[in-house]
């Protein structure tokens, strides 16, 4: 997760990209040849953010670190100090969408919403919101009263910090949403890839957990392909 928000974070401050489709299968993984999704576990990974095909390039590269503000007003070359990062351009995948982007007016932290629907699914096997159709998810994702069922982390075992990590993400409100960079400083975060860096691997439970949740985003995706050839 921390290296996707690095790719994010470069996107979006030195770039000038937003994604606008990141879901698993724009992500790569790369390991050693030949390791199963359990040994995958055991050993180092990189995940690789790949297919820009939908991708709009909103700003040119900010050469200071204000563009740590993601989606704020900032000043840059050849810009003044109000300009804001918007654009009404949606495309992208619906289940991955945020809030701002159903409604036509949003900023790259459209791409952390994005993220936080991936991580939800890393965790539960699930979507965090699932609507029966296309008017259906735009309801679900936008009205502020629907939540994910955030009991599901607690349920596969997720700590509190891991869970308050994940609200964060899928905050509705976009102004209350991190950016990349903010989001990569996160301490549940930082443990996660201290632990990971100083070679300890997943521990039973962990690995269990995120088995079962690799299988039920299998069958998830079978799912919806049956139902979108029915």
């Amino acid at each position: 997760m921390s290296q996707l928000l690095s790719a994010l974070a470069y996107a979006h401050s030195v770039a000038g990209v937003i994604h606008k489709d990141l879901k698993p299968d724009n992500i790569l993984l790369v390991a050693k040849p030949g390791l199963n999704s359990e040994q995958m576990l055991l050993e180092p990974v990189h995940a690789i953010l790949a297919d820009f095909g939908l991708a709009e390039i909103f700003l040119p590269a900010i050469p200071s670190e204000s563009a740590d503000l993601a989606g704020e007003a900032f000043e840059a070359p050849g810009r003044t100090a109000n300009v804001t990062r918007r654009s009404s351009r949606v495309k992208g995948t619906p289940s991955h969408m945020s809030p701002e982007m159903f409604k036509g007016s949003f900023t790259e932290k459209c791409d952390i919403w994005s993220l936080g629907v991936v991580l939800f699914q890393v965790m539960t096997g699930e979507l965090p919101y699932k609507g029966a159709n296309l008017m259906m998810q735009v309801h679900v994702v936008c009205d502020p009263r629907r939540h994910p069922p955030w009991d599901l982390l607690t349920k596969y075992g997720w700590s509190v910090g891991a869970r308050w990590f994940c609200q964060t993400v899928l905050t509705k409100d976009e102004a209350l949403r991190p950016s990349a960079t903010a989001a990569s400083r996160n301490d549940w975060l930082l443990q996660a890839k201290e632990t990971h860096f100083e070679g300890n691997p997943p521990s039973a439970p962990e690995r269990t957990t995120l088995q079962q949740q690799q299988l039920r985003s299998h069958l998830m995706n079978m799912g919806c392909t049956v139902s979108h050839h029915s």
